[in-house]
């Protein structure tokens, strides 16, 4: 008697576990399909502000080229250097994680 109640316990609980895994997987599935549908907008609005630091970074950089400041070069290969930085570690991210 015992052995058929652990039985019909055992049978019940795997039920409700195989349930349970089919609602965490679609939730799963949910999740990932609003995260990739957020990607395009907010790499979008991250390139959009790389290109205002870049005019940013081109207006100072020409304000201290024609003043004659000596170190210019290093204000221009830091601008370029950290936009340059940044686009391609967005653009990784994107392609390591949403491919």
């Amino acid at each position: 008697m015992k052995q058929k109640i652990s039985i019909v316990v055992f049978a019940l609980l795997s039920v409700c576990d195989t349930f349970a895994q089919k609602q965490a997987a679609s939730a799963l599935n949910s999740a990932n399909e609003q995260l990739e549908k957020m990607v395009t907008p907010a790499l979008t609005l991250f390139m959009s502000i790389c290109g205002l630091f870049a005019l940013i970074g081109g207006a100072v950089v020409a304000y201290k080229l024609f003043n004659g400041d000596k170190d210019s070069a290093k204000k221009i290969g830091g601008w370029v250097a950290g936009l340059v930085v940044a686009c391609v570690v967005s653009m990784v991210v994107k392609n390591f994680f949403f491919s």
